[in-house]
């Protein structure tokens, strides 16, 4: 799963860096950044918690939920509400230890991260589709289609 995630992911940030905004950017910034660090920290444990993995993902939820209430971005409030099914998964080991549960919590995570893959699509789609209707919207003649054209004429009068 992780050999096809990947990519989807690299490639779903790249949109975003092309055709967003600083919101968007900011999204992909946080992800990215959650990409990275989590490997380095994936070996903390606290018992048979993973605590380096659970704070880099509440961190990460700290980020689109922050970005959510800051910018008009539908993605990153799929993304924080996503992101916080991650981080409730981790808490799945303190009410029944045991490796059954843990392997829960994982696949949910696993489910998650293509979530928050399409969801990365989307802000990508997203941002593309607000940058074309804030130019359509623009009332310079260049930008009027055929349809318009008509209205544009009898407005002069």
């Amino acid at each position: 799963m992780t050999a096809f995630l990947l990519p989807a992911n690299l490639i779903a940030l790249a949109l975003l860096l092309r055709f967003g905004g600083r919101q968007d950017r900011l999204g992909a910034v946080v992800f990215t950044g959650a990409l990275i660090i989590t490997p380095f920290v994936d070996h903390i444990l606290w018992g048979s918690w993973k605590a380096g993995a659970a704070c880099v993902d509440a961190l990460m939820l700290i980020g689109f939920w922050t970005l959510a209430e800051r910018y008009d971005r539908w993605w990153l409030v799929m993304a924080a509400g996503f992101q916080l099914i991650a981080v409730i998964t981790f808490v799945i080991p303190w009410f029944q230890p045991g490796a059954y549960f843990i392997w829960t919590g994982v696949t949910l995570r696993i489910g998650v991260w293509l979530l928050l893959s399409i969801t990365l699509f989307i802000g990508a789609w997203e941002a593309w589709a607000a940058q074309r209707f804030a130019r359509e919207a623009t009332n310079d003649p260049t930008n009027f289609r055929r349809s318009r054209a008509a209205l544009a004429t009898s407005e002069r009068r």
